[in-house]
């Protein structure tokens, strides 16, 4: 049993090598088992990069698994009472129904609960109460240091109100993504899907204390263990939270300690060389040496021509939007970039998501958004509500301007808004503004005419 860290920068090649080792390693000895542990959202892509990556095209004895799988694999093994799966909708609407039945009971969140997105908000926080392993019990503490804010004080005690029941809603009927891990961690060792497997472990930058104890368990059990982890220096430096790769060092000392308390081995760092690596896959000296010294303040500076740096700056997001659709068709057609090889990372999706959608739309740039849209933001359900509002509010001002930012009417967000503008300077609020000639619901507007 051992416990092993692979170190390095952003771009390092920790994964490569963690990756070709496995494969390797599993070559080898085929009659050992080798389980990558990775986030959800990972597994698919980890899983295709390793079977291109084997000599054989096949895993036959290397597992590409999340928390999640190896839940469903060790309940598979070793049977059990099989619990309904609650994601955040169920747990939303057993959270409502909660505070129906008790709101007179929850003096400061009752009235709250029945205002769009105050449930979610709720269920969120008593996921992550959840997550780090705090019980209804343990929010005495948060109560109490509380007392000296009164409402802050009131709504926790109705949070934990709400807390208890839900646990006893979910005992024995339905389980969630957080109840999964104190019952893996009890069940693990009955299984032989970890024992004396070399266990490896990327795409994390820390644990959940109630992941901490299935992590430990899985050190125990596993015939070696393997950790990646962004940082590329001694761990014993970074010691202050406003540190570079302060996570990742604080999620190293916590897994020392568990190794430790169980007597598994921790053998000696391996580093990667992010600089190197980073610049032959790149070609880029400048995001080489911004890779190794941004955020350090240690006061280097880049001397040379920087040629792969551009800074630009607009006046709005949606000319943001427009300027990097301008950049990215002059970079396919001057120097044969595809779109499929090219991202665009914004600060706030909400902010930049429909500029760029249309600023794309606009030159024919193909653009997928990586974002999770909300069923109540569905362009269509709102296209539907302001029909609807248009009827019910007798085409009030804010019901036709809800209709026509939808999306789907033949008027653009941009015209929406100028129209918007312009109906407000003029004084122009009520129905009576949907009589001037140049304004017709499902027509696109003469902007000549409204700028006048």
């Amino acid at each position: 049993m051992s416990l092993q860290f692979i170190l390095g920068g952003s771009g390092s090649g920790k994964s490569a090598a963690l990756y070709h080792f496995m494969i390797s390693e599993s070559v080898k000895n085929p009659d050992r088992q080798y389980v990558l542990l990775v986030p959800d959202q990972y597994t698919m892509q980890i899983q295709r990069q390793l079977v291109q990556l084997h000599p054989g095209h096949a895993l036959f004895n290397v597992d590409v698994l999340s928390f999640g799988r190896l839940y469903h694999k060790v309940k598979e093994e070793l049977g059990g009472q099989e619990l309904v799966a609650l994601d955040d909708t169920g747990k939303n609407l057993i959270m409502r129904s909660l505070a129906s039945s008790i709101s007179a009971e929850l003096p400061a969140i009752g009235g709250l609960m029945e205002k769009q997105g105050y449930v979610s908000e709720v269920k969120s926080l008593i996921s992550e109460l959840m997550q780090y392993g705090i019980s209804p019990e343990g929010m005495d503490g948060l109560i109490e240091a509380g007392a000296g804010r009164r409402g802050l004080q009131a709504r926790l005690t109705d949070i934990q109100k709400l807390y208890r029941l839900f646990l006893q809603e979910l005992e024995n009927k339905y389980r969630t993504g957080e109840s999964v891990y104190p019952e893996l961690t009890r069940r693990l060792s009955e299984s032989k899907i970890i024992r004396g497997s070399v266990v490896a472990f990327d795409g994390f930058t820390g644990f959940t204390p109630v992941q901490l104890p299935l992590v430990q368990q899985i050190m125990l059990l596993s015939f070696r263990c393997y950790v990646a982890l962004t940082i590329d220096c001694d761990p014993a430096k970074v010691t202050a939270e406003q540190q570079l790769f302060y996570t990742s060092a604080r999620t190293i000392r916590e897994l020392e300690r568990l190794a430790a308390e169980v007597g598994v081995k921790t053998e000696e760092y391996r580093f990667c060389d992010s600089g190197k690596r980073y610049l032959a896959r790149t070609g880029a000296p400048e995001l080489a040496f911004l890779e190794r010294h941004l955020f350090r303040y240690d006061g280097a500076v880049y001397d040379k021509e920087c040629r792969h740096i551009h800074i630009g700056y607009a006046a709005t997001p949606a000319e943001e939007s427009r300027q990097a659709a301008i950049l990215l068709r002059k970079l396919v057609r001057e120097r044969g970039i595809k779109y499929r090889e090219t991202a665009v990372i914004c600060a706030g999706l909400d902010t930049y998501s429909h500029h760029l959608r249309e600023a794309f739309a606009q030159m024919d740039i193909p653009c997928f958004v990586d974002a999770t849209a909300g069923l109540l933001s569905n362009p269509l359900l709102e296209y539907m509500q302001g029909l609807l509002e248009l009827l019910e509010k007798d085409f009030s001002f804010s019901a036709v301007m809800r209709f026509l930012r939808s999306g789907l009417s033949d008027v653009s967000r941009e015209e929406a808004d100028l129209l918007e503008l312009y109906l407000s300077q003029a004084g122009i609020r009520g129905r009576r503004a949907w009589e001037k000639p140049f304004i017709r619901l499902g027509s696109r507007f003469d902007l000549g005419k409204i700028n006048e």
